[in-house]
């Protein structure tokens, strides 16, 4: 079994809707994480999760005022959190046959929901389960049955796996099947009991025994007797004694500290060595029972490395039986997570970004897209995740001018949560479809695509023709640039096939028409979105090319020759600004754009205020 939905309705942030709840949260099997930046809802929905399901560790959680939503009209006087349950085996449905029923395609379905009412100064709540929106308590066997094993964000692990009467260690150890007895003569004949008896008797007679061999232990004790019996009445004559205190089972586990061979531990390996301990009870083979973990903010104390050996313990050892929330906002986690598995929390809403229970995939991400993503979707590009809006370029000349411009022009992207991912190369479409869904939920993100438009200039066609197919037929010009198009056109005015003079260089005569061309499959080709939120901007040519016809050609220029004296690389570059062309073409030869790019970002940044009029005024950059 597993939680396959989580309805929140009126809980903390999450109000209500026409339809019902506020928001509606869909798992799967396995691994599933919950990714976004503060205040996206992450441990609004785990706390809703511990409220109606509770935890391992027994910890009680306290409903108050604050939880109820407060909306325009106030706060609400009562809030519902409703958890599903699919994917029974038999076995386990055995164990809530009063409460469970059946879905359409007649699977096991489990309902079960926390219900809290305002009533004055008190706040009455329960928890119920059933078919219909009535159900019947649950009792008390049922419930543990569904505890969660849970991971506070900020954990303790030292102190959770020390000695002491609140030990998690200790708990753990109790909920194994190895320290399950029946009945106190099952405990005290326990192996671990029969260890600490044995070591309690040495004990003992360490401090009885008069023999000199057990250095004075016998000594210490009398020296206390002696005083303690000058203080009472000669018949309040008292034997003090040393033993163990307490050789119960659950009192010997209390005073079990789990450790590792280390001499002063890290906190991150103290975490890891938590987390490995909690997983124990989700390995429990004798548990029939929800096998459900929830681990706050993995990220906490880890060194990215163990962050990701962590995540992919979790993808490669989940059984079907088995199922994991982990929360985050590490860019580390969002780029190592597979695509399927993540829940990008976003302005009081969710997007899983994998399959329903269906099989139907809520992205328009396609099969080929998420093997590339999960190649290429590193910790730089996975800022996407997180970001207000989102500006994906082509390449680093992009990457490091845009910044530039945004805080020349008084909008600095950082401090507008925008993130600028840097594709390398045109692979946009790719990232574009991670926006876009198939279940009408657009993502609440602005997305740019920067791309060149690859349309050269004139006086570029004209020095260095490319080679087109084209042929006159009577008074028409058939001209392609592809010999399959070019075919089919053939097809169309006559029957003579493809000669060798018709793939030729391009004709000055005919650059016009192959102008024509290029803008034609352009428009063609312009990719689409049903997002409102995706807007694509396109360059004539290039960036370059752009910036040389714009008011910061003389940066340009200058950034230019900056780049060469620093790399020794670029030829032909102009004495003046005056001829876009001319600045064009250093960067067809071995001119590098990055560096110029760089040394033109901090001219633009450094003359911000001289220069944004100009750049506010001026729409030349981009169309």
């Amino acid at each position: 079994m597993y939680l396959q939905k989580l309805s929140i309705t009126n809980f903390r942030k999450y109000g209500e809707t026409d339809n019902g709840p506020g928001i509606v949260v869909n798992f799967k099997k396995g691994l599933n994480v919950l990714i976004g930046e503060n205040e996206s809802g992450k441990s609004t929905i785990v706390d809703a999760i511990r409220y109606v399901l509770q935890t391992q560790s027994y910890e009680f959680n306290r409903i108050e005022e604050i939880d109820f939503h407060e909306s325009e009209n106030g706060r609400k006087d009562s809030f519902k959190i409703e958890c599903e349950f699919k994917g029974f085996t038999d076995q386990e449905a055995g164990n809530f046959l009063e409460w469970i029923g059946f879905d359409e395609k007649k699977e096991y379905v489990l309902k079960v929901w926390l219900k809290a009412d305002r009533k004055g100064n008190r706040i009455i709540y329960e928890v119920r389960a059933g078919a219909d929106n009535v159900g019947t308590m649950l009792d008390g066997k049922a419930r543990d049955l569904l505890r969660t094993t849970y991971l506070k964000p900020l954990r303790d692990a030292e102190i959770e796996m020390s000695a002491g009467r609140r030990s998690r260690f200790a708990q753990l150890l109790r909920s194994r099947k190895e320290f399950k007895c029946a009945t106190k003569e099952d405990e005290e004949k326990h192996r671990l009991s029969q260890i600490v008896k044995d070591a309690d008797k040495k004990i003992s007679d360490y401090f009885e025994n008069d023999d000199a061999s057990e250095q004075g232990g016998k000594e210490i004790v009398d020296t206390i007797k002696e005083s303690l019996n000058c203080f009472v009445s000669e018949d309040k004559k008292v034997k003090p004694f040393v033993n163990l205190s307490g050789v119960e089972l659950w009192a010997i586990l209390q005073r079990l500290t789990l450790g590792i061979d280390s001499n002063q531990p890290s906190l991150g390996m103290m975490n890891l060595l938590y987390i490995a301990a909690e997983l124990m009870l989700l390995k429990r083979e004798d548990h029939n029972g929800l096998k459900l973990a929830i681990i706050e903010e993995l990220e906490a104390h880890l060194h990215p490395h163990y962050q990701i050996n962590t995540l992919k313990y979790f993808t490669e050892n989940m059984k079907d039986s088995e199922q994991v929330i982990i929360t985050t906002h590490s860019v580390i986690l969002g780029a190592s997570v597979p695509l399927d598995s993540l829940i990008i929390c976003k302005e009081s809403e969710v997007f899983p970004m994998g399959k329903d229970e269906h099989g139907e995939s809520y992205t328009k991400i396609k099969h080929d897209d998420e093997y590339f993503l999960e190649r290429f979707l590193d910790a730089t590009k996975a800022n996407l995740f997180f970001a207000k809006g989102v500006i994906i370029v082509e390449g680093d000349a992009e990457n490091l001018l845009i910044p530039a411009l945004a805080e020349a022009i008084g909008l600095p992207l950082n401090k507008y949560g925008v993130s600028i991912v840097n594709v390398g190369g045109t692979a946009w479409k790719r990232y574009v479809r991670v926006f876009e869904r198939n279940d009408a939920k657009a993502m609440p993100v602005n997305v740019s695509v920067v791309n060149d438009g690859d349309v050269p200039c004139e006086e570029y066609l004209k020095d260095k023709p490319p080679t087109v197919y084209c042929r006159v037929v009577g008074s028409d010009v058939i001209l392609e640039t592809s010999k399959d198009r070019f075919k089919d056109m053939l097809s169309d005015k006559t029957e003579c096939p493809i000669k060798d003079s018709d793939q030729q260089p391009l004709k000055t005569k005919h650059i016009d028409k192959y102008v024509k061309l290029l803008k034609k499959r352009k428009f063609e080709n312009k990719y689409v979105s049903s997002n409102s939120n995706i807007r694509i901007f396109s360059n004539e040519w290039t960036l370059e090319y752009n910036l040389a016809q714009s008011t910061l050609n003389e940066e340009l220029l200058n950034s230019m020759k900056d780049a060469k004296d620093l790399t020794g690389k670029g030829s032909n570059i102009p004495d003046d600004s005056s001829d876009p062309y001319m600045m064009m073409i250093p960067f067809l030869g071995n001119l590098p754009k990055a560096v110029v790019a760089q040394y033109l970002g901090k001219i633009i940044v450094g003359k911000k205020n001289e220069l944004k009029d100009q750049l506010c005024e001026t729409n030349k950059l981009f169309t």
